[in-house]
C-alpha cells in the first residue's frame, strides 16, 4: 500500500469518527426541552398568522375587517402604488351609520399611505369593532391596499348570551324574526337551533357568521306554544346559549289590557289605553264602543301608532246623550287579527245644573233683599 492510499484511508476514517460524534449531539439538541418549546412556539405562532387581504380601492371606496375585542385592536396596512388612506375604528352602531350615509363618526386613527398601530378598547364594553380603510381622495387612481386587523379577546371566558327573543316576544308561524346575541371567544361561526322546552325542534341556521344579529324564519308547521327557545352554538368550541322562552302562535291577535273592568271616568279625565298584539302593523284604529255595539261608535284615533299605548282625553262631545257602559276596541291596520276588546267602564255625564257668575248672583240677592226691606218700610209708614 503506497503512502497516498494510506492517507486517503486515514481521511475517511477521521470523517466517519467525526460524523459518529456529531450525530448524537445534534439529536440531543433537537430533543432538548428548551429547543422543543421554542420550536412548537414558532409553529403555534405561524398558525395564528395569515396572509394579508388585499383589495383595489378607487375614490370613495372602502374595505373593512372586524372582530370582537376586549383588550386591543392591532392593525396595519400598505398601498401600492402609494395612496393616502384613512383608517377608522368604528363600533357596530357607527359602522351601520357609515354604511348607510358614508359618514364615519368613530375614531380616526391615521391618514397615510402605510403604517399601523394599536387601539385600546379595554375601557369600553365588550363589542364588535370594525377597522375601516377608506380612500376618500378626490380624482385618485385605483390602488391596491394590503391590510390586517387583530382583535385581542383572549382574556374572556367563552360564552354566548342570547338577548332576543325575550319572554315577551310573540311570533306567528312562518314569519321571519330577529335573533340577537353577544359572545366571547366563540369563534367566527355559529349554529342557530329552535327548541321547544328541552327538546330539539329544528335547525334554523346550520352556519352563520358570529355578527351578533341575524334574521331567521319560524317554521310554519309548529304547534302553538309558549315555551319555545333559540339555542346558539359555537362551531369553535363547546359553548352555547339559550334565549328566554317565547310564544309562537298560528294566528294574529290584538288584546286590550286597559282600561280595566268597572273603572269610572268623567269628562276631562285621561284614559291610558294599553294593548298587546303580535301584528307588525305601523298604525292601529282605536274605537270607543257601547255595550250593544250598535247605537254608538266614537272613533278615538283612526291612525294611532301601533305601539301598545295611547292616552285619550275625554271631552263632553265624545259622550252620548244617555249614560252607557263603554269598552275600547283596538284594531291594527292591514292585519286580520283576532281582536279582544277591553273591560266595560262608565263615563259620568257632566252636571246639568247651570253655572252662573257668582258675583252676579250675590248682587242679585243683595238687590232683592234691599228692595224687600224698602218695600216693608214704606208699607209700615203707611
Amino acid at each position: 500500500m503506497n503512502s497516498r492510499t494510506h492517507q486517503n484511508l486515514q481521511k475517511v476514517f477521521l470523517a466517519s469518527v467525526i460524523l459518529c460524534l456529531i450525530f448524537p449531539l445534534v439529536s440531543l439538541v433537537l430533543h432538548a426541552p428548551g429547543f422543543q418549546s421554542q420550536k412548537y412556539m414558532e409553529e403555534d405562532q405561524s398558525e395564528k398568522l395569515h396572509m394579508s387581504p388585499t383589495t383595489r380601492l378607487s375614490h370613495d371606496d372602502w374595505i373593512e375587517t372586524h372582530g370582537i375585542a376586549s383588550d386591543y385592536i392591532e392593525w396595519f396596512f400598505s398601498t401600492s402604488p402609494s395612496q393616502i388612506i384613512n383608517v377608522w375604528v368604528l363600533d357596530s352602531s357607527s359602522y351601520s351609520q357609515f354604511v348607510l350615509t358614508g359618514i364615519a363618526s368613530g375614531y380616526h386613527l391615521k391618514t397615510s399611505n402605510t403604517g399601523g398601530g394599536k387601539f385600546d378598547v379595554s375601557s369600553f364594553l365588550r363589542q364588535t369593532w370594525y377597522v375601516i380603510f377608506w380612500n376618500d381622495v378626490f380624482d385618485s387612481k385605483s390602488t391596491t391596499v394590503s391590510y390586517n386587523g387583530y382583535f385581542n379577546d383572549n382574556t374572556l371566558t367563552p360564552n354566548i348570551n342570547v338577548t332576543e327573543p325575550t319572554s315577551s316576544s310573540n311570533y306567528i308561524k312562518g314569519e321571519e324574526i330577529i335573533v340577537k346575541w353577544t359572545s366571547a371567544n366563540a369563534g367566527n361561526s355559529l349554529k342557530v337551533e329552535l327548541f321547544k322546552g328541552n327538546s330539539f325542534n329544528s335547525t334554523l341556521l346550520a352556519y352563520t357568521l358570529n355578527d351578533e344579529v341575524h334574521l331567521v324564519q319560524i317554521p310554519s308547521s309548529l304547534l302553538d306554544g309558549s315555551n319555545y327557545r333559540i339555542k346558539i352554538t359555537s362551531h369553535k368550541n363547546a359553548v352555547f346559549g339559550f334565549s328566554e322562552n317565547f310564544t309562537i302562535q298560528s294566528y294574529k291577535y290584538c288584546k286590550v289590557i286597559s282600561p280595566a273592568e268597572g273603572e269610572v271616568y268623567k269628562s276631562g279625565d285621561v284614559i291610558s289605553i294599553i294593548w298587546e298584539t303580535n301584528c307588525k302593523s305601523i298604525e292601529a284604529e282605536i274605537e270607543l264602543k257601547t255595550f250593544d255595539d250598535r247605537d254608538y261608535i266614537y272613533y278615538i284615533d283612526m291612525n294611532a301608532l301601533n305601539n301598545g299605548n295611547y292616552n285619550w282625553t275625554i271631552t263632553a262631545q265624545d259622550l252620548p246623550e244617555t249614560e252607557k257602559w263603554f269598552f275600547i276596541k283596538v284594531r291594527p291596520k292591514d292585519c286580520n287579527a283576532n281582536v279582544t276588546f277591553g273591560g266595560f267602564f262608565t263615563i259620568k255625564k257632566p252636571s246639568t245644573i247651570p253655572s252662573y257668575n257668582i258675583s252676579i248672583v250675590i248682587w242679585a240677592v243683595i238687590w232683592i233683599n234691599t228692595t224687600v226691606i224698602i218695600f216693608i218700610k214704606k208699607k209700615h209708614h203707611l
